[in-house]
């Protein structure tokens, strides 16, 4: 990939030295040569993924051979470990088909984060490879500044110099750039506006000269890398809301123009964008300019939202650069007269060719603090001063039809002083170590940790991605069998020695099995999160499946199986999933048929190994009284180098079926279950097929237990439960009554649910709704359920709508 200037007189450059270059040397910012684009099955592909992976599949095609796949995939996870959210760029609904996309959760709360820890990482990688170091010098509004100094404080290759307007940044703002002790970060204040900060860094560039001495480099946004790292959020967000399959918009508080270009790029690739909406404060030339053509500088006003106090929005250069079909002399011209005169008029052909992707809206000063009032009271969001501006020009230009994202930019608590004027509350600021993170090894090994404060214990554990489901037919109950060796000894602790190492501290360990994944997990003290990690490490790892322990927890399996035959309120079940999936592994049963059970041997169970537990499909989970950074530096050792196996061919998706069976055995009880098809976990009708299974019957309350028990006496125990698979579910009912009386049970069961699909009331919905969440924030109160819930969320269980919104 190549990049040109949108001047047209500078050098044609490859992707690392239009990212060390910064501003052309005619003045110009760099563009790719063309834009790559992503295919519709391409950004479909991305549903479920986590936004590191996004990242790298959004970035790679303008990097080129500049990193290789292993460095970049290294880059991007480090770039992201410490944003305070695992979803890193989460999404709230405010309204029906309005959303709200954070983008505050990066080291300094706004969303520069986003941009400034990428470059930091690709800067290092960078320069370190060329045995080089260079002089940063970036102008700030105030996130930029706090950000590129986070990024950049204390790396090797680089000295950071940053011009702040005085007086016109918040003291948040003015605080994280100035309290930084380490010596190759430098924050200057400068008499003036933001637009006198970033013509002294223009000038510099200019300067050829002082350029070269210094080996000056720029941050900015005139960086193309900024944009290039902002573009990644546009898709993450449009993909949860149903792209490529529909049209999403997006509203873009900016005074820069450089985040909403991103939006722009995101739209040249592929994603189908319908409307990208410019929200500027009363300081409104791009407003100005998307309505008139008129294109002229004036005063800039102080504001509630100084990051966009501007009159010289750089990036709106890279928009007119295609509007003007990519005639760098016509640019030049255009921008010779604006520094000249003040201001340009553009062309009827080019206003058109703007407007066929942006659209604009003013708020002022009044309506600002308004908005933030009417947010807290409306949704209960406590909105900063730019991303009121956004959800206040969104909810007076949006489609009622085509969902909106409104980006909020940054946290309240950076400007403390405008948010307590508006509501009355002056927002804190977030205490980072509630925060969750989330890291991805090179090899694939994802970690998430969240720390809970106050806890002496912690919850550990290792998910691999392989259960029922990526077994043959021969191979039906081998995970489950895989399961029971877990502690049955390894090449540096005999089986004793595995269970006296975890009790000798006090500590709890464990193991299941499911149709999709295997967990080994333990529970200990804080201060024994070392000792844990090993023998977790040691297990997966150095478990070497003595031919005597396997015959010994054979004979246990087949008590288990002969058990659970015994059972009919479980076997039940194992019936149901087989009739509702024939012939596929997800309608085989977990334990496997005694035949298999009884002649796999200690090869049989290697080879399975050797063939599913790769580093790509594991998931490290922990939560409680954890430190973040220690207990990544463990894994990092611990699993780091574990080889990638490629992946074996499944029985692609599952196929419901419809069907029924019945089996008589001499018992007591008739036992019956129904199941209706139902969404995978990575579809948001989940949340809609869990509450309609709670209202049906999930709790004394629920319809099919007043009908079925309290009014008629059927039965003794009914319920129903809705449950999921990556790529299909089931909501299932069973009850358990007596022979005379099955058919009554079933057909007044099958009449409930006719029922309940018309006729469920909102105070029925409204108790599902509370039962539900109250469910989960309890669950949320154990280290160990918080622990159990990460890989859930890690591998596509919509991780960006929060709790609030059930």
């Amino acid at each position: 990939m190549k990049y040109i200037s949108t001047r047209g007189n500078a050098p044609i450059l490859s992707f690392d030295e239009a990212m060390l270059t910064g501003l052309a040397r005619d003045g110009g910012l760099y563009v790719p040569e063309s834009v790559p684009t992503l295919s519709h099955a391409d950004i479909a592909a991305m549903a479920g993924k986590s936004y590191e992976e996004i990242a790298f599949q959004v970035m790679r095609p303008f990097v080129g051979d500049t990193f290789t796949d292993a460095e970049f995939t290294d880059i991007i996870s480090k770039a992201y470990a410490n944003f305070g959210h695992s979803a890193r760029a989460p999404m709230v609904q405010l309204d029906n088909n309005h959303f709200l996309l954070e983008l505050f959760h990066g080291p300094t709360l706004a969303f520069k984060d986003f941009a400034m820890q990428l470059i930091g990482q690709l800067f290092q990688v960078a320069l370190n490879r060329r045995g080089d170091r260079v002089t940063i010098v970036g102008a700030t509004s105030g996130d930029t500044g706090s950000a590129a100094i986070e990024a950049f404080r204390g790396l090797d290759a680089v000295d950071v110099f940053i011009l702040y307007p005085h007086g016109r940044v918040s003291e948040v703002q003015r605080r994280q750039m100035t309290t930084p002790t380490e010596s190759n970060v430098h924050a200057l204040a400068v008499d003036g506006t933001f637009d006198d900060c970033q013509s002294r860094l223009k000038d510099m560039f200019n300067d050829f000269e002082f350029r070269d001495g210094v080996k000056l480099a720029g941050v900015n946004s005139i960086n193309w890398a900024r944009v290039l790292a902002q573009v990644v959020y546009y898709f993450s967000s449009a993909v949860q809301l149903g792209a490529p399959h529909r049209k999403i918009s997006f509203t873009v508080p900016t005074g820069n123009f450089g985040d909403i270009f991103a939006g722009y790029i995101a739209k040249r690739m592929g994603l189908p964008i319908d409307r990208l909406v410019v929200a500027t404060n009363q300081n409104d030339i791009l407003h100005r300019c998307l309505s008139t053509g008129e294109y002229r500088m004036g005063d800039v006003i102080p504001s509630i939202s100084p990051s966009m106090d501007i009159q010289i929005s750089s990036n709106f250069e890279r928009a007119m650069f295609d509007a003007y079909d990519r005639d760098g002399a016509a640019i030049a011209n255009v921008m010779n007269e604006l520094k000249t005169n003040g201001g340009f008029a553009l062309s009827q052909g080019v206003m058109d060719a703007l407007r066929e992707s942006f659209d604009s809206g003013r708020v002022s000063e009044a309506e600002t603090s308004a908005e933030i009032t009417h947010s807290l009271s409306t949704h209960a969001e406590l909105l900063c001063p730019h991303s009121a501006i956004g959800t206040h020009v969104a909810d007076r230009l949006r489609d009622a039809n085509t969902p909106m994202i409104t980006l909020a930019t940054a946290h309240p608590a950076k400007f403390p002083d405008a948010v307590q004027a508006a509501t009355g509350i002056r927002p804190p600021l977030p205490d980072r170590k509630l925060s969750i993170q989330h890291y991805t090894l090179p090899n694939g090994f994802q970690i998430v940790t969240e720390h809970m404060p106050g806890l002496e214990s912690v919850a550990l554990g290792v998910w691999v991605m392989a259960g029922g489901r990526n077994e043959t037919q021969s191979q039906t109950g081998i995970a489950h069998f895989l399961e029971h060796m877990a502690f049955k000894g390894t090449r540096t602790r005999s089986a004793v020695n595995v269970a006296e190492a975890i009790e000798d501290v006090g500590g709890y360990i464990n193991a299941y099995t499911s149709r999709e994944a295997t967990a080994y997990y333990l529970r200990l003290l804080r201060q024994d999160v070392r000792l844990g990690v090993d023998i977790l490490a040691d297990i997966l790892r150095n478990s070497v499946y003595d031919p005597r322990e396997v015959e010994v927890e054979r004979g246990v399996i087949l008590q288990e199986i002969g058990q659970t035959l015994d059972t009919p309120d479980d076997i039940i079940f194992d019936w149901l999933q087989e009739t509702a999936y024939p012939q596929q592994s997800l309608g085989r049963s977990i334990l496997g048929p005694s035949d298999n059970v009884a002649r796999f041997d200690r090869d049989d169970l290697i080879q399975f190994v050797s063939s599913h537990y790769s580093p790509d499909r594991m998931v490290f989970a922990a939560a409680g009284g954890i430190d973040h950074e220690e207990l990544f530096q463990l894994l990092s050792d611990a699993f780091g180098d574990l080889p990638i196996i490629p992946a074996n061919q499944t029985d692609g998706d599952a196929q419901f079926h419809s069907g029924e069976l019945r089996r008589e055995k001499e018992l007591e009880q008739a036992h019956f279950t129904l199941a209706l098809e139902g969404p995978s976990y990575r579809d948001d009708d989940i949340y809609t097929a869990q509450i309609y299974s709670i209202a049906l019957g999930g709790g004394m309350s629920s319809r099919l237990f007043q009908e079925v028990r309290e009014k008629r006496g059927l039965c003794y125990t009914i319920f129903a439960q809705a449950g999921a698979y990556s790529d299909t579910g089931m909501t299932t009912i069973y009850a358990g009554t007596s022979d005379a009386q099955i058919g009554e049970l079933a057909n007044i069961t099958i009449d409930e649910l006719k029922r309940a699909a018309d006729t469920l009331s909102q105070a029925e919905l409204d108790r599902a709704r509370a039962q539900m969440k109250a469910g989960l924030l309890m669950g949320l109160e154990s280290a160990s359920n918080r622990a159990l819930l990460k890989p859930t969320i890690v591998n596509g269980l919509n991780c960006a709508m929060p709790q609030r919104n059930f």
